[in-house]
């Protein structure tokens, strides 16, 4: 995926549920795979379409 968007991609596979949700309040996270939206989850976090 690096390659092809031209970007560094840092995958994280075992980061706590509780560190994830915070994550993108702290600038630490852009993107979060497989994750369904919820009201209070559409507050912190912007949901593309599929």
């Amino acid at each position: 995926m690096s390659t092809t968007l031209g970007v560094r991609v840092d995958v994280r596979s075992k980061l706590a549920w509780a560190d994830a949700k915070q994550a993108p309040e702290g600038g630490r996270l852009e993107a979060l795979a497989a994750i369904a939206p919820t009201d209070s989850r559409r507050q912190q976090i912007h949901f593309a379409d599929p």
